[in-house]
């Protein structure tokens, strides 16, 4: 029995559906349509204009950020279009801080009149919605210290996602002045480093001074225990047990690239001996090997041991 040979798409016939759907403001039905489209032919400039304003007035504003994000990497020849529909779908998002961000940074190439006109209006609501939640957060802010750990965790994190940079003189100053949990300090410090403040901070932490200058440092993501120590020890632990547990130890020694941060490790050990010790203290804590205690370099083990009281805080 011969097999079946599906008759291909009309390629013209798929477009009219698609213009005909629009004109009707029918989106589901052109939706799919574009569905079957994509299939078989590649997208014409039109034709991707089309689909964004369809995803607009569909309010599919995460779509529309992807697809925009998608054809301005495929070089399509109407880019000051697109990034209004990718500015505009950052609006809808509620992106208001990412959205001024990128209106800024291309508001002076674009000399089209109509597509800055298109453009002012969108980042001045952003503007002012920010500001709007901006009064939301000082009530909280003022009440920082009366906040328990995740709410205060909570509160910063959901300022720097609002992109709410105007309280750093706020909390550098209750970074020096408070001993709040190691956790807090940590992303305190990352709040800092995004709002790009420039002054020294002194603070203690683990009963340890630490001067810093926020906008110099790395950021966690990029500090030496990040970066060199968690994927050693991983690689080295799968190597002689498996990948059994690489979630958990991973979760595990991210804990502690949170709560040692901003320390800067290899002033303490080389990254080997933070290696060899993290790796040893696995070891021991999952009753795989009794390694003795000349294995566990004491001055990370020192460390290790003030990270454990207080993540069990």
């Amino acid at each position: 029995m011969s097999d079946i040979i599906p008759f291909p798409q009309n390629k013209e016939k798929l477009i009219k559906d698609i213009k005909t759907h629009f004109e009707q403001e029918k989106y589901e039905p052109m939706y799919d349509t574009f569905m079957k489209y994509e299939k078989e032919f590649e997208l014409t400039t039109e034709l991707a204009l089309l689909k964004c304003e369809m995803l607009l007035r569909m309010e599919q504003y995460l779509e529309l950020r992807e697809e925009a994000i998608v054809l301005l990497k495929q070089g399509f020849d109407a880019y000051n279009q697109l990034m209004v529909y990718y500015i505009t779908s950052l609006h809808g998002l509620g992106q208001y801080y990412e959205c001024i961000e990128v209106f800024n940074q291309i508001i002076e190439q674009v000399e089209d009149h109509n597509i800055r006109m298109q453009l002012y209006p969108i980042k001045e609501d952003a503007q002012m919605q920010l500001n709007e939640n901006k009064k939301h957060y000082i009530a909280r802010i003022q009440q920082f210290t009366e906040l328990n750990v995740n709410q205060q965790l909570y509160l910063i994190f959901d300022l720097m996602h609002e992109g709410q940079y105007g309280f750093i003189d706020t909390f550098a100053e209750l970074l020096s002045s408070h001993n709040f949990h190691s956790n807090v300090q940590t992303i305190i410090l990352e709040y800092l480093k995004k709002g790009q403040y420039e002054k020294k901070v002194d603070f203690s932490k683990y009963e340890t001074d630490f001067s810093a200058y926020p906008a110099r440092l790395p950021g966690l993501e990029y500090a030496s225990f990040t970066q060199h120590v968690i994927p050693k020890v991983l690689e080295r632990f799968e190597d002689n047990y498996g990948d059994q547990l690489r979630s958990e130890i991973s979760q595990m020694l991210q804990s502690f690239a949170i709560a040692l941060y901003p320390l800067e490790i290899e002033e303490v050990a080389t990254v080997n001996v933070w290696v060899n010790t993290f790796y040893h203290y696995i070891e021991q804590m999952l009753n795989l090997s009794f390694a003795s205690v000349e294995n566990l370099n004491q001055d990370v083990y020192a460390w290790i041991s003030k990270v454990e009281k207080n993540i069990k805080q």
